[in-house]
C-alpha cells in the first residue's frame, strides 16, 4: 500500500480485507505521508492550509493520518509493526519550503517533536508479534546535538536561497558537506512526481 490508504474513504476496511488473504508468515508494507511534519506546522502558524496537486498536502488525500493514527487502524486489525524505514525530509526541503530561522520560538519546539521530519511512514505490517510493536509506536526524537545541527542547517538553506548568496566557506565545510556525506541516505529533498 504504497501512497494508498490515505486515498480511501475506508482504510480499515481495505487492511481488514487485505489481512484475509496474507499468509501466517507475510506481511503488507506501508508508504503513508506524515500530516504532523513540521513543515505543514510551520504553514499552520502563518495561517495556510493550502492543498497541492502532489506532496503532503497532495488534494486528492481524503485522510491525514499521524503514526498514531496508523498504529490504531492496523492494531485494530491485530497487524503489527515489524520494521520501520521512515522517509525523511527537512522542512526547508519540502514543497512547502517552510524554514524554522523564520520562527526561533516555535523552531525550539517543533525540532524536538517525535516525528517532526518523517515525510512518509514506511511500515511493514504482519500478524506476528514476534518484535516488540511498542519500539515503534514511540517514534524517536532527535538529540540534541541533531537538533543544533539541524537550526543551522536550516539558517543556511534559508541564507542561500531567500537571499541567492552563496553559502559561506564556514558554513559549507562545517554543515553542507558533512551533512552530504553523513545523511545522505537518511535525508532526501523532495521531487515531485511527473
Amino acid at each position: 500500500f504504497a501512497d494508498v490508504l490515505e486515498h480511501l474513504r475506508r482504510p480499515e476496511t481495505i487492511i481488514y480485507r487485505a489481512k484475509q488473504f496474507l499468509a501466517e508468515n507475510g506481511f503488507i508494507l506501508t508508504s503513508i505521508p506524515n500530516i504532523g511534519h513540521n513543515s505543514i506546522l510551520l504553514s499552520l502558524r502563518n495561517g495556510k492550509f493550502e492543498y497541492t496537486s502532489t506532496g503532503l498536502l497532495d488534494d486528492t488525500h481524503i485522510h491525514f493520518l499521524t503514526r498514531e493514527s496508523i498504529f490504531k487502524i492496523f492494531n485494530k486489525n491485530d497487524l503489527f509493526c515489524t520494521a520501520e524505514e521512515n522517509k525523511l525530509i527537512r522542512p526547508c526541503d519540502t514543497e512547502l519550503g517552510n524554514y524554522y530561522c523564520q520562527y526561533p520560538l516555535m523552531a525550539i519546539s517543533l525540532i524536538s517533536k517525535v516525528d517532526g521530519h518523517v515525510y512518509r511512514f514506511v511500515h511493514q505490517w504482519s500478524k506476528s508479534t514476534t518484535t516488540n510493536n511498542s519500539d515503534f509506536i514511540k517514534g524517536k526524537k532527535l538529540t540534541i546535538t541533531q537538533r543544533f545541527f539541524e537550526l543551522v542547517y536550516d539558517f543556511g538553506c534559508f541564507i542561500k536561497r531567500k537571499f541567492n548568496l552563496k553559502t559561506p566557506g564556514i558554513m559549507e565545510t562545517l554543515v553542507f558537506q558533512p551533512a552530504e556525506k553523513t545523511e545522505k541516505k537518511k535525508y532526501e529533498k523532495y521531487t515531485p512526481k511527473s
